[in-house]
């Protein structure tokens, strides 16, 4: 063999042993090279925000309109003063017929501020004069004015309350002829409602109501006084 052969022979070994020994140096690199970073996954927020402040039901709680009609028995006590014929002194007392309506709104729960019309109404009383009866007379007394109403427990039904106003009777002394007297009156009571539905509620009143009036007609001049104690069936809307 020649110089020149030997020469390509060594070249064409060398050029092998080379191929050989880059080709699985290149596949391991490939092999242990890091993956590339996975894409990290968004977790599900399964955490539970705290409570809030608890939110307290609106019904059965004695606020926002208010709205009660009463009804019931009464007893009555009126006496007249004639100023100028002590002769002229009456007094009776009688059953009698008590209806009032009330309207108003609360300013804060379990508060009512409003206007009420309180009625007493006696169809027959015997008027007297030193223990002998005079007559008979049907006599109405009617105050009208601003009331409260109010109920310590604002979810409950016990409740106190009472109104100052104007006052006015009328007296039917005889078929044909009626009288009126005014004045001023005042009532207070005590009572106790039962829920029977959102915002309704019924219960029994205890009223007690008086009014001091003034009657003048021809030569009468005289002070009526009038006392009524009542108890009522009452319907409330608050």
């Amino acid at each position: 063999m020649n110089r020149k052969s030997v020469v390509w022979a060594s070249a064409l070994c060398c050029a092998t042993l080379g191929t050989s020994t880059f080709t699985p140096s290149a596949l391991a690199q490939e092999d242990t090279a890091e993956p590339p970073p996975a894409e990290t996954t968004r977790k599900m927020d399964v955490s539970v925000p705290p409570p809030g402040e608890r939110v307290r039901r609106s019904a059965y709680v004695h606020e926002g309109f208010y709205l009660r009609a009463n009804v019931g028995p009464a007893w009555q006590w009126t006496s007249f003063n004639d100023r100028g014929d002590l002769d002229s002194d009456l007094s009776g007392n009688s059953f009698a017929i008590a209806a009032d309506l009330m309207v108003g709104a609360s300013p804060s729960p379990g508060i009512a501020l409003g206007v009420g019309l309180l009625t007493n109404t006696a169809l027959d009383m015997k008027l007297s004069h030193d223990g002998q009866d005079v007559t008979r007379t049907s006599a109405g007394h009617f105050i009208v004015g601003p009331f409260f109403d109010a109920f310590p427990d604002n979810r409950a039904g016990w409740h106190v309350g009472a109104e100052l106003g104007f006052a006015m009777s009328l007296f039917e002394d005889d078929p044909r002829h009626v009288s009126s007297a005014f004045g001023g009156g005042a009532a207070a009571w005590v009572g106790h409602d039962w829920w029977v539905a959102p915002e309704w509620s019924t219960g029994l009143m205890l009223r007690v109501s008086g009014a001091y009036l003034f009657r003048s007609e021809d030569e009468l001049d005289a002070r009526t006084t009038a006392i009524t104690t009542t108890l009522l069936v009452t319907l409330l809307y608050n």
